[in-house]
């Protein structure tokens, strides 16, 4: 677009605007402003061969002079004669009164690209001086005059619309990233000033684009390197940055996180989460080591724990914008800590059982009437019942076979097997995690039935059997001939041991039956839960 004349802001003289459109893959990226001077224009109109007694003139759509000669100086900006302006936009040849006072004859051309209007006139009376050849010789010249004036304005408009075409080609060249070099150099003075400063400009931009993408890719290598979930939420509690370790964390890709609330992706979590997001957008308050609970589509239905901690980043008016999350899963570590307080109430609980054994053991060898037998016997069972006790710290980390665990736990009643205690069973590797619960849960089984159950009585039997069968593990332990059963009227913490233990270190399905013969206790899980450290 080609502004009419103007007069500039900064210089205050008159001038015309062009106004050239600059785009970048396709769409507008800025409007390049090109200021020149009504008087650098005015240059260019005066041919040195124009003669002398011509009048020049260029008129804008609002009727102002955009070129004049003589007196540029003094009307270039100002309003064209009432009757020239009557002519603006037409083509031909008229006859009206100059702002000289003189009777002129005109021939006005319009220019295509601008709708300014060109003039070019000469005295009437120059045609009346003469002879009919003078006056055909001066109307010669006024066709002349008026083919001058179409190519003077042809030929200006095309060499400033060419300089133009050519400055928006190059300046979006340089925009798209091409080299300064190899681009051309305005041949328009007033264009020259302004394709260094745009160089300028665009070698400063990509300067700093350069800098900024080294920085960006920086941020993402260190958020995709980091061995922590990390994510960023806008006030809609919807995800706008995520990492690959909280995609994983969360059993979700990372696409389908952008743009989705965590009340979505995950309900049960959003519960909890939502209002500290809310928290921390309404007083920018940092949150540190929160412990949080909750299920991904990783696990579903499994309870995990995440510690998490909640920042506000702000944006350039200090406001919060996004909130910052990180997570680090620690249901491993709760899942240790639980074991922990049950083996810490475990070795209460089994410290009065082995005193409960070691009497039971002194009753049963004080049958024997040889003070010397007693004593060796004696001595044999509490060994027995240390070796059970050393098993469980030797093989902490150690995988053993389950044959050498059932006989080690059944070691302090090593008089009653063959007897009243049977066990068989394939080969069984397991882990120290599978070990100690299943350990616990045997002697667990043969404290109470040497307390109440079959081995409390001297028809009593206990069947001890497992395998593994595909990709499951099975195990039981069936008392047949004992006392009434009855049972429990509470849960304590023997049916902790004997049921939620297994089911939270091996995930295990446990089944306790007080039939009337005597207890029945089955247990089934994955066998690769007893390999799983």
């Amino acid at each position: 677009m080609i502004s009419d004349v103007v007069i500039g802001a900064s210089s205050g003289v008159p001038q015309i605007n062009i106004n050239v459109p600059v785009f970048r893959d396709g769409k507008g990226a800025c409007i390049l402003t090109i200021s020149i001077t009504a008087a650098s224009l005015n240059r260019l109109l005066h041919p040195a061969d124009t003669p002398a007694n011509w009048l020049l003139g260029v008129m804008d759509n609002n009727g102002r002079y955009v070129a004049r000669a003589p007196r540029s100086e003094e009307l270039i900006g100002e309003l064209a004669s009432d009757a020239w302006r009557s002519t603006a936009g037409k083509e031909g040849v008229f006859e009206f009164m100059s702002r000289e006072g003189a009777t002129i004859i005109n021939a006005n051309h319009r220019m295509v690209q601008t709708g300014w209007t060109v003039g070019v006139a000469i005295n009437k009376g120059e045609f009346e001086l003469g002879s009919k050849n003078t006056f055909q010789l001066g109307l010669a010249a006024t066709v002349l005059s008026l083919l001058l004036s179409v190519v003077l304005s042809a030929g200006l408009s095309r060499r400033v619309a060419a300089a133009i075409l050519t400055f928006r080609d190059n300046s979006a060249a340089l925009l798209a990233g091409a080299d300064s070099a190899s681009l051309q150099t305005p041949a328009l003075p007033e264009l020259r000033d302004a394709w260094r400063s745009l160089r300028k400009a665009v070698n400063a931009r990509n300067d700093h684009e350069r800098s900024l993408h080294k920085k960006t890719e920086q941020l993402e290598t260190l958020l995709d390197s980091a061995p922590i979930g990390i994510a960023y939420f806008d006030r809609q509690h919807r995800y706008v940055v995520v990492n690959s370790e909280l995609a994983e964390i969360n059993g979700i890709s990372l696409e389908d996180h952008i743009g989705q609330t965590i009340e979505k992706l995950l309900p049960r979590n959003a519960i909890m989460v939502g209002p500290i997001l809310d928290r921390v957008f309404s007083g920018a308050e940092v949150i540190r080591d929160l412990e949080i609970e909750g299920e991904t589509p990783q696990r579903p239905g499994v309870t995990r724990y995440w510690l998490c901690g909640f920042f506000p980043v702000r944006d350039q008016m200090a406001r919060v914008d996004l909130v910052g999350v990180w997570v680090v899963e620690i249901t491993e570590r709760k899942r240790v800590e639980e074991q922990n307080r049950l083996l810490m109430r475990e070795v209460n609980h089994r410290s009065k059982n082995l005193l409960t054994i070691v009497q039971s053991i002194a009753r049963q060898t004080a049958r024997t009437q040889d003070t010397t037998a007693f004593i060796s016997r004696f001595s044999e069972r509490l060994a027995s019942l240390a070796a059970n006790q050393d098993l469980l710290i030797r093989n902490e980390w150690a995988v053993i076979d389950i044959a050498e665990l059932v006989a080690t736990q059944l070691a302090p009643f090593a008089e009653f097997i063959g007897t009243q205690i049977s066990y068989a069973g394939g080969k069984v590797p397991i882990a120290a995690n599978a070990s100690q619960a299943l350990g616990l849960a045997l002697h667990e089984l043969a404290t109470n039935s040497l307390k109440y159950g079959a081995l409390s009585v001297a028809d009593g039997r206990v069947d001890i059997g497992w395998r593994s069968e595909g990709a499951d593990f099975t195990m039981q332990w069936i008392e047949r001939n004992g006392p009434a059963v009855v049972p429990p009227t509470r849960r304590g913490f023997g049916s902790t041991v004997l049921q939620a233990m297994l089911k939270m270190a091996v995930r295990a399905e446990v089944s306790l039956d007080f039939a009337a013969g005597g207890l029945i206790w089955r247990m089934r899980c994955p066998v690769v839960n007893l390999t799983e450290d």
